[in-house]
């Protein structure tokens, strides 16, 4: 299901309008053609840098986060690097939720990897579509009262260009010059009380029910997913953080911004980590940290993940 663009994608979008414009008035002076190839060549030298770890946290007894990530690399160069990154955090009991959350991850890398080719967006529609079929049928067949779930949170990098797909609370953050804006939408009854004018967003971060989830994979035949575009063209510097609630119930956004804006992708994934084991470690913590730049990380010694080298990491524990 594509939903409308959430506020504040909407006051991403407008933001950014300043940081194109000169770049903008000079594309507005050339043809329709020129402006594609110019677009086409711009994403074309953009790679993506990514680390991400999952961590048990201080109180629980197994991991029910999944994550997992992505490279493409295409024969085509007009495309640019393709990029796909996931986290899931599963519910439904120990057993249930790591299942669910593997579920997801797997089938959506899968399913995306065999359909981004054609189409980036559709390619992630199917795949939210077919893990939650998936997850459904692990729960029937499971045995257990409880029905299996999770969150689901996938940023695809195409040509230059993010599409994220995402239902639940676990989180999409957008960096660009220091500025940190949440674009994913929190599916949460205390996100919808505070949309409704009922509570204020610091009465929700201490609400007793912020972590009931309004949807999820995996509990209903039909998921609706929100499925949006970052509304600019990608640049060199660009990052973005994607969490599960364990790291943003702990870690505020000025946190998230600093590690963005100082560290490297790998430091700033164990930065994060360590500042919620720090804060409590109350839940799973997953986070994964991206970097959109023109240098090709294999040319600067860093390990990257084609599609045939790519799994899925669910339940570790560290």
């Amino acid at each position: 299901m594509t939903s409308r663009m959430p506020e504040s994608a909407r006051a991403l979008a407008h933001k950014r309008r300043s940081a194109f414009g000169f770049f903008g008035g000079l594309l507005s002076r050339r043809s329709s053609s020129e402006r594609e190839e110019i677009q086409a060549n711009n994403a074309s030298r953009l790679f993506v840098d990514c680390s991400m770890e999952t961590n048990l946290g201080l109180h629980r007894e197994e991991n029910e986060d999944s994550i997992g990530f992505q490279v493409f690399t295409n024969s085509d160069l007009r495309r640019g690097q393709g990029f796909l990154a996931i986290v899931a955090d599963g519910m439904g009991g120990h057993v249930n939720g790591k299942e669910a959350s593997r579920l997801a991850v797997e089938t959506v890398m899968r399913v995306y990897a065999a359909g981004r080719p054609r189409s980036p967006r559709k390619a992630l529609e199917l795949a939210f579509k077919r893990a939650n079929a998936a997850i459904v049928r692990a729960s029937g067949k499971s045995g257990s009262p409880k029905r299996m779930g999770t969150t689901c949170t996938a940023i695809s990098i195409e040509s230059g260009r993010a599409i994220f797909a995402h239902v639940g609370d676990s989180r999409l953050y957008f960096w660009r010059a220091g500025e940190l804006i949440q674009v994913s939408s929190d599916h949460t009854m205390v996100s919808r009380m505070v949309a409704d004018g009922l509570i204020s967003q610091e009465e929700a971060e201490r609400h007793p029910d912020r972590n009931v989830l309004l949807r999820a994979l995996g509990v209903d035949e039909h998921a609706e997913p929100d499925i949006l575009s970052i509304d600019r063209d990608l640049s060199d510097g660009d990052m973005f953080c994607l969490c599960s609630d364990g790291l943003s119930g702990l870690v505020d956004a000025s946190t998230i911004a600093r590690a963005l804006g100082e560290q490297n992708t790998t430091a700033a994934c164990r930065v994060l980590l360590e500042a919620a084991l720090a804060n409590g470690g109350y839940d799973n913590i997953s986070v994964g940290v991206i970097r959109v730049q023109s240098e090709d990380p294999l040319r600067l010694g860093r390990p990257v993940k084609d599609t045939r080298q790519s799994q899925s990491l669910g339940g570790e524990e560290e």
